[in-house]
Formats: C-alpha cells, sequence, structure tokens
C-alpha cells in the first residue's frame, strides 16, 4: 500500500487529494481517472478563487522558407532518406540529431553550416595563423574547429579577427529565413499599436541571429537566457517594464519559461516549437497571468512543410488527449490508451 499527495491547479482554483492509499494491483476505469482530476469530483479545496484570466488567443503563422532555405532542407531531407542507420523505427542517437537539423534549417538556416564550404574553411584556417592569439596554433586544428561551427558561429568569427573579416557573409544573409520574414510583417504592425512583445525560442544560437536582425530593423530590445544571472535578471526585467521605449524581449524558452512575471506584454511569439506542449505553455504564461488586464495574443510560427508543422500536430493532439481526461466527453474515435498504466506512471506506481 501506497499513501500519495496529489495535487491539481486549475486557471482558478487549486485542489489537493491528500493521504489517498493505493494497494496493488492498482486498476482504474476512465472514469475514475476523471474523477481524480475532475475538479468537480475533488475531495478537498485549498486556496483562494483566482479571478478570471483574459481571454488567450492562439494563432499560427504558416511561414513559407525562402528558396535558398528550401533548398537546404530539401537537400538535408535526400541526405537523411539514404541514411540506413535512421530506417529503423527506434529512437536513437541518429535519429534525435537528424530531427535537430530538420528543426534547425526550419528555423534559420544559419544555424547549419552551408555557406561556409570546406575549401574556404582551410583558407581560412591558414589565415588565422597571422593572429597573435594564433601564433603557433596548427591550421589543421583549426579548421576541424571550424568544422562544428554554424555559418553564423563562422560569420560571428570573421567579426573578431581582422585576418578573415572580408569572408563575413552580407547582411542579407540574416534576412535569409521564411520566419523572418514573417516577423518582417508582423513586428511592425505591434510595434504600430504600441504592444510589447515576448519572443521566445528553443535555440540560444537562435536568440544571437535574432540580436543583429532586431538592430537592422530598428526595434529596441533586450535579451534573457540561460546565462543571465539571477541579479542581472531583475535589472533587465524592471528595465522592460518600465521603459516605453523597450518594444521587444528575447527569451529562451527554457530558460525564461518560469518564475517570471511580464504582464506589461500581451503579446506572445513563439520563434519554434517545444516537444513538450506544457513548456510552450509554460512561456505563453508570462504574461497570461493574475495582474493581466488585456487579451493575450500568442502567435506560433511555424515553417511550411517541415518538422515543424509535425510538431505542431503532436502537440496539439498531447492537449486533446489531456482535456479529454479532464472532461465528461468521450470520443470514441479517441486514442486507443490504457489511461490506468498512464496514471501509475504519473504515480510512479509499480
Amino acid at each position: 500500500m501506497r499513501e500519495v499527495n496529489l495535487k491539481y491547479q486549475t486557471a482558478g482554483e487549486e485542489y489537493s487529494l491528500c493521504g489517498v492509499c493505493l494497494q496493488q494491483p492498482f486498476i482504474l476505469s476512465e472514469v475514475q481517472v476523471k474523477s481524480l482530476v475532475n475538479p468537480a469530483y475533488v475531495l478537498f479545496f485549498s486556496g483562494q478563487v483566482l479571478a478570471e484570466l483574459p481571454k488567450k488567443i492562439i494563432q499560427v503563422e504558416v511561414c513559407p522558407m525562402v528558396p535558398t532555405q528550401q533548398i537546404f532542407y530539401q537537400e538535408l531531407k535526400a541526405s537523411l532518406h539514404r541514411n540506413k542507420d535512421l530506417k529503423g523505427s527506434s529512437l536513437s542517437k541518429n535519429t534525435m540529431s537528424a530531427l535537430m537539423e530538420l528543426r534547425k534549417l526550419a528555423n534559420h538556416p544559419l544555424l547549419m553550416r552551408r555557406l561556409y564550404t570546406n575549401e574556404k574553411l582551410k583558407e581560412m584556417s591558414k589565415l588565422m595563423l597571422r593572429e597573435p592569439t594564433h601564433y603557433e596554433a596548427n591550421p589543421i586544428l583549426i579548421e576541424e574547429d571550424m568544422g562544428v561551427m554554424s555559418d553564423y558561429e563562422l560569420h560571428h568569427l570573421c567579426t573578431l579577427y581582422p585576418s578573415v573579416s572580408h569572408f563575413r557573409l552580407e547582411e542579407s544573409a540574416i534576412m535569409e529565413s521564411g520566419k523572418f520574414k514573417a516577423l518582417g510583417r508582423i513586428l511592425p504592425e505591434l510595434k504600430e499599436q504600441g504592444l510589447k512583445v515576448l519572443l521566445f525560442s528553443q535555440f540560444v544560437m537562435m536568440l544571437d541571429i535574432m540580436e543583429p536582425y532586431m538592430k537592422q530593423c530598428k526595434h529596441n530590445y533586450l535579451r534573457m537566457d540561460g546565462s543571465t544571472s539571477v541579479g542581472e535578471r531583475g535589472e533587465i526585467m524592471d528595465k522592460f517594464i518600465n521603459d516605453p521605449d523597450i518594444f521587444v524581449f528575447l527569451l529562451s524558452t527554457k530558460a525564461c519559461g518560469l518564475g517570471i512575471n511580464l504582464t506589461i506584454a500581451n503579446t506572445v511569439i513563439l520563434y519554434d516549437i517545444d516537444y513538450n506542449p506544457h513548456n510552450d505553455k509554460q512561456a505563453e504564461d508570462r504574461c497570461h497571468r493574475v495582474g493581466q488586464t488585456k487579451d493575450v495574443t500568442v502567435i506560433k510560427l511555424v515553417s511550411k512543410g517541415t518538422v515543424d508543422e509535425s510538431m505542431l500536430q503532436r502537440a496539439q493532439q498531447k492537449l486533446h488527449l489531456e482535456k479529454q481526461m479532464t472532461s465528461d466527453d468521450h470520443d470514441g474515435e479517441a486514442e486507443k490508451l490504457n489511461i490506468a498504466d498512464l496514471l501509475k506512471e504519473a504515480l510512479e506506481v509499480s
């Protein structure tokens, strides 16, 4: 027999099930599961009823890729199709790596290495020997280090060292992304309305690319990610809240999706989607929370014809399943899952 302490929280109320005793064999029907998680059947009530929150409006912005991005994406897909290690259905490091590459290209081509060819890297590695910090370096090792860098990292490297500065990318390369084209339409409209925007991404390097984009577009912005110290976080958030000239807040989804209150903004842009839809919901709730007085708009950017669309569909399915578990409605065509086993795993009951 095992005693557990369950808590369930909705937008307005918090409930708890304390001291529930479970005895093996642990078998629950779907109705019983719903009775555990549906507030209408919960045994104990605790906490205050929160004020009703404003609406949360979800918009999906489908972004056609730019031509070069489309070519790179199709080339990568063709390469992965030829990879025999990816033919199986089991999850492996190769599978996860391939999926990550597709996600990066769907976000921005500069997250991959396509423009800096091996020939360019060989030439750059020799020129780097002119730098005082690399007089005695081995050009072969320099080339190897460059080989694992993305186009944007190599571009940034070229801005730091005069000997390779002529290999810098044109400013137009920053703009060559379908999602950046979408931001080029969305952000000016929001700026015209005097709104503040929270712009989230899963990738810290994507935030790196967004910074020169913001400068080119003359959008005043701040940035916060996992490398931002606790002391700096408070100062940066205060500046975003109190400075009317700051338009965009660049944020890391995982590092900044919890524990911060930014109700001064009422627009959230999710540049990319998390595997776990609840991580995205946590990010959205940085401004859709107690204290918000306006309706909140969440804009999800999805690259057309890419893995983004599949991830969005999976996320919606997960949220739909969760809604089924807390609803009295039953869809006969719903996924045939063993809800009891699912709950046992959640409760860590063996």
